[in-house]
C-alpha cells in the first residue's frame, strides 16, 4: 500500500481530545466520508459501513466532547476486527494529513441509534474516531515526541537480520508509533524465510485471563492499526508485499519460534503481489 501523504502523517499524528466545537462545513465531511471509502481494506469481502455522527448523538464513557465522530460497522467474520483498525487508520492520517484533530474512542457507543442501525445493515458496531478543529496542538514536531516503547519491545531484531529484511529499524518506525488503547503497544512483529521468501509475522501480545476479557478486543483493532503502519512503510520502499490475514483459531497455535509471546493475526509476504 502506497501513500507517501499517510505515511509521511504517521510521525506526527497526535490524539486530539481537546476540540473547537463548531461543526465542520459540509464539504469537510462529505470530504472525510470518501476518504473512509476510499480506504483500502484487508479483505474486501468483508462488509464494512462508514456512519457520521454528530455531538450530542454518541455515548462515551469517558465524557469526551467532539463535534463530529466517524463510526465503523463491519461483518464479524474472521480478522473483521484486524481489518477494522487497518482501515479506520488510514482515515485517522487522512485527518492529521489535512490539519484536523482525531483520537480513537474504544468505549463510545453511537447512541440510541445503534441498534436501529445494526438491524438495518446486518452490520455490528466496532469502533469510532472522534474528529473535529483542535483546540489545541494538532501535530508533534517527530518521533522524539511520542512515548512509545524502543523496538527492542515489540520485535526481534535478530529474526530480521536472519531473513535478511535491510534495515529493520526505518521499516518498523511507524509500528512503533502507531496509537493503541491506552498506550499499551500491543503490536509484535517478527520475521522467517520460507521456501525463499521473506515473510513478515505480526500478531498481539499474549495477555493473561484477566487483560485478555478487558483489552483484546481492542488489541486486534491496535494490531491491525499498526498493520497498516507497516504496509505504508513497505509502500513508501517500494517493497512490493502480500497481506494474509490468518483465521483467528490459529491464533492459538505455536508463534514463530522468535517471538513465542506472539498470538500470530497476519503474514506479509514480501516480493510478492498476491495474499500468502
Amino acid at each position: 500500500m502506497q501513500n507517501d501523504r499517510l505515511y509521511e502523517a504517521v510521525f506526527h499524528r497526535r490524539s486530539v481530545r481537546r476540540y473547537d466545537m463548531h461543526p465542520l462545513p459540509q464539504d469537510v465531511l462529505d470530504g472525510v466520508l470518501a476518504a473512509a471509502h476510499a480506504a483500502t481494506p484487508l479483505d474486501p469481502s468483508i462488509r464494512t459501513e462508514f456512519v457520521l455522527r454528530h455531538a450530542g448523538h454518541v455515548l462515551d464513557p469517558l465524557a469526551g466532547r467532539a463535534p463530529h465522530y466517524l463510526c465503523l460497522f463491519s461483518e464479524g467474520r474472521d480478522g473483521y476486527l484486524l481489518n477494522a483498525g487497518f482501515l479506520l487508520q488510514q482515515v485517522d492520517l487522512h485527518l492529521s494529513a489535512s490539519g484536523l484533530g482525531a483520537c480513537w474512542l474504544g468505549l463510545a457507543q453511537p447512541g440510541r441509534a445503534h441498534a436501529e442501525e445494526e438491524q438495518r445493515s446486518g452490520l455490528r458496531f466496532v469502533v469510532m474516531l472522534s474528529f473535529g478543529r483542535p483546540a489545541g496542538p494538532s501535530r508533534r514536531e517527530g518521533p522524539s515526541e511520542f512515548d512509545r516503547k524502543p523496538l527492542s519491545a515489540f520485535a526481534v531484531a535478530a529474526s530480521f537480520a536472519a531473513a535478511g529484511v535491510p534495515e529493520p529499524e526505518a521499516l518498523l518506525e511507524p509500528v512503533r508509533l502507531a496509537p493503541s488503547a491506552t498506550n499499551s503497544q500491543p503490536v509484535r512483529v517478527s520475521a522467517v524465510r520460507e521456501a525463499g521468501v521473506t515473510v513478515l509475522v505480526l500478531g498481539r501480545g499474549r495477555l493473561n485471563p484477566v487483560k485478555e476479557a478487558f483489552l483484546g478486543r481492542m488489541n486486534r483493532i491496535d494490531a491491525g492499526i499498526g498493520l497498516c503502519c507497516l504496509a505504508l512503510s513497505l509502500g513508501h520502499r517500494g517493497i512490493p508485499h502480500a497481506i494474509g490475514i490468518l483465521p483467528e483459531r490459529d491464533e492459538a497455535e505455536a508463534a514463530p519460534p522468535a517471538a513465542p509471546a506472539m498470538h500470530p493475526m497476519a503474514r506479509i509476504a514480501l516480493g510478492k503481489e498476491t495474499p500468502c
